[in-house]
């Protein structure tokens, strides 16, 4: 087997194992980054009594995370959908093969 082949293996297990918390890690980065840079933004002008104000500060914050959480479904659903097609493979061989 080639190095880079088991170098390809190693990296796969390891997303395999910790894409959950490498996604939700990803998630809270964003969050914070975003939450900073409105911060350094709007911090001169201290905190609204305003509602409207309040609810353009939500739809920022759920522009961003609305926009993260759908690439992550993205790829949870990529995986899922390749989980699935192989071990639909597997299952299709073995029939055919117990079947003969």
């Amino acid at each position: 087997m080639s190095t880079f082949k088991k170098k390809y293996q190693a990296v796969q297990y390891f997303f395999k194992k910790y894409s959950l918390i490498i996604i939700v890690l990803i998630t809270i980065i964003f969050l914070i980054l975003s939450l900073t840079f409105y911060y350094q933004t709007f911090r001169n002008y201290g905190f609204s009594q305003s509602t409207d104000s309040w609810g353009n500060f939500g739809g920022y914050v759920g522009g961003v995370i609305g926009t993260i959480l759908g690439f992550m479904n993205l790829f949870f659903i990529y995986t899922l959908n390749k989980t699935q097609m192989s071990l639909q493979r597997k299952d299709s061989f073995e029939n055919i093969f117990f079947n003969v």
